[in-house]
């Protein structure tokens, strides 16, 4: 299992999730049986065409559950009947095979219960032995195996990239690339202090949103909110996907701090980073990550209202995690949760911008080469 901050937040990312998760946990419930979950009732199981729980059982004038050996009859008479054919046990009336049968008698002769079964119509072949049982049970169990396999291949199906989603990643994608290179915050080589390093990836930040579809119908208050409030949690993210778990080393190395000595108020923090890092994300899912993080300023000022068009951006961030998500289902179908992985790795980086490391960590992002 993949290591987490320590640190808690108020999952801003996954807040529009949290439904659609819901829904579809309830919908692959219904399909796909649960290990471990008892197979008794505390009430039997009505068909539908029983009408109001009228009908009675042709026995003993219960009420009946259903059709059992071509009658009509109580989970009590269905029982009795079975075992009785199972077992090939044999019954004796002490009163000349004259018992009245009924709810309240049935259990005190079993013989004559068993004659009014045979009377009814109940039929002795139907009745499975406890082998022809076991492969009933396993013919159902097949079958709901392959309706949950469908069901799963319907989902993927569903999941599929358009051909917008497929344009918007090819767009962002390599415009990731070309925004963010390393030598586009400092093409002639000059040192530059921490305030101008900040300053250009800041520029390299605004240049970024130029791609993502809408963001240029947002307001220059809405866009300044956008970068002011979300350039430090991308840099975060940058950060992260340059440590190396293994080697517990950033690439490039950061300037300022001694890497293989760092104190233990660091722990949390790379813990953090390597959670990301372990994710191994492709070119894409950096893309679309960075979208996110941008898209998800809403969530972040959920009581306030330095934003003004809240609709438009909660519609781009909606659209973002839907491409991320059918990106993932469609590029790695062995791994079916990785796009929601993806969301608590960002939700994570979230929490460390609002725990008592952001001092710490903004020391980190000025010692490195952003």
């Amino acid at each position: 299992m993949e290591e987490r901050g320590s640190c808690q937040s108020e999952e801003p990312i996954l807040k529009p999730v949290r439904h659609a998760f819901a829904e579809a946990a309830a919908q692959v419930n219904a399909v796909i049986p649960i290990k471990g979950r008892s197979k008794t009732r505390s009430e039997p199981y009505v068909p539908s065409y029983l009408i109001n729980g009228s009908e009675k059982c042709v026995v003993c004038g219960d009420t009946a559950t259903g059709f059992h050996y071509r009658c009509m009859t109580c989970e009590g008479c269905k029982g009795f009947f079975r075992r009785t054919i199972q077992k090939c046990l044999v019954y004796k009336c002490k009163l000349d095979n004259k018992c009245l049968i009924n709810k309240f008698t049935r259990n005190h002769c079993q013989s004559c219960r068993f004659e009014k079964c045979i009377s009814a119509g109940m039929a002795t072949q139907l009745v499975l032995s406890r082998y022809e049982r076991a492969a009933k049970r396993r013919l159902i169990e097949n079958n709901r195996e392959r309706r949950m396999l469908q069901y799963v291949r319907d989902q993927l199906t569903a999941f599929k990239l358009s051909e917008q989603q497929r344009g918007f990643i090819d767009s962002l994608t390599v415009n990731y690339a070309s925004t963010f290179q390393e030598s586009s915050i400092n093409p002639e080589g000059t040192k530059l202090n921490r305030g101008e390093r900040v300053s250009a990836y800041i520029r390299q930040v605004v240049a970024f949103t130029r791609f993502i579809p809408q963001f240029c119908l947002l307001s220059e208050a809405d866009q300044l909110t956008v970068f002011k409030s979300c350039w430090f949690e991308l840099a975060l993210l940058r950060m992260a996907l340059c440590y190396d778990p293994n080697e517990e080393r950033f690439y490039p190395p950061l300037r300022m701090i001694d890497e293989e000595h760092m104190p233990e108020k660091f722990n949390n923090i790379i813990r953090v980073f390597a959670a990301v890092s372990r994710m191994r994300l492709d070119d894409c899912e950096i893309a679309l990550a960075h979208a996110l993080i941008l898209l998800s300023l809403v969530d972040r000022y959920p009581d306030k209202h330095e934003i003004q068009n809240t609709e438009l951006i909660k519609d781009m961030q909606k659209n973002t995690m839907s491409t991320l998500r059918n990106y993932d289902t469609e590029t790695y179908s062995n791994d079916i949760a990785r796009w929601s992985k993806i969301l608590l790795r960002l939700n994570d980086l979230h929490a460390l911008t609002r725990s008592h490391h952001a001092a710490l960590l903004a020391e980190m992002i000025t010692s490195w080469n952003l």
